[in-house]
């Protein structure tokens, strides 16, 4: 799990350790930031509309969307705390 950490300290003196660190913790930060968004497509367009009746219209998938994305961010939050000891940076 901490090879690549191991790997970047050992090869590179710490300056640019950090800036391979820190590309690495931006990429996966990009990466975590498209799952929710389409987390969040996925509750407004599979969920909703096909389980409410009466139809809703652009400006409210719109909004369930972004429910959508801060319940999932939630849920990944609490989920990281409650099972931080399976984390590679400990």
């Amino acid at each position: 799990e901490k090879v690549f950490i191991h790997m970047v300290h050992t090869l590179f003196n710490p300056f640019v350790a950090t800036f391979m660190l820190c590309a690495v913790i931006a990429a996966n930060m990009s990466t975590m930031d498209s799952q929710a968004l389409v987390a969040g497509s996925i509750v407004s367009e599979d969920i909703f509309r096909k389980v409410n009746i009466r139809g809703l219209n652009s400006h409210q998938l719109f909004s369930l969307s972004r429910f959508g994305v801060i319940a999932v961010s939630l849920f990944a939050t609490v989920f990281a705390l409650l099972f931080k000891e399976w984390g590679i940076l400990e």
